[in-house]
């Protein structure tokens, strides 16, 4: 999981996924990144879809790998 964040590729984590979400690196990006997604709607699978089709979110590059 903290691979994939640190590699910028979209996560979904569905219902009922709270306690594995808080083990990684990703607990503190909900609601504020775009490569993150929890379901809390019925459009969750599109938008995940529609997200991993992209391969990367590209804009998240720089701030999560600059090697400060």
């Amino acid at each position: 999981m903290n691979e994939a964040y640190k590699h910028c590729k979209t996560i979904g984590f569905g219902k009922q996924t709270e306690k594995f979400s808080n083990l990684t690196n990703v607990k503190n990006t909900v609601g504020n990144d775009p490569a993150v997604l929890f379901e809390t709607s019925t459009s969750f699978a599109n938008v995940f879809i529609a997200s991993v089709a992209k391969h990367r979110v590209w804009e998240l590059e720089k701030a999560r790998n600059n090697p400060a």
